[in-house]
């Protein structure tokens, strides 16, 4: 079986955490362990910031905002 980077792993629990939850300390603390904020969900090609915004979490997503890259232009 292939194990998965670190950093995609911890992604996809601030994913679920921002899309869920909104447990804004422990996406702090997988952003600290190395989280990729800026992945996109494969799916619905959306960011954990998008979820936070979608599942009306502003407190994640408040602390999600500052460290997201911000879009390419044009999109």
């Amino acid at each position: 079986m292939r194990q998965e980077p670190v950093a995609l792993r911890a992604f996809v629990k601030v994913r679920a955490v921002a899309r869920d939850l909104g447990w804004e300390l422990l996406v702090r603390r997988l952003l600290e362990l190395g989280a990729d904020p800026d992945l996109r969900d494969q799916h619905f090609d959306v960011t954990p910031l998008d979820w936070a915004r979608h599942f009306h979490q502003p407190s994640t997503a408040d602390l999600l905002g500052p460290v997201v890259a911000p879009p390419a232009s044009g999109e």
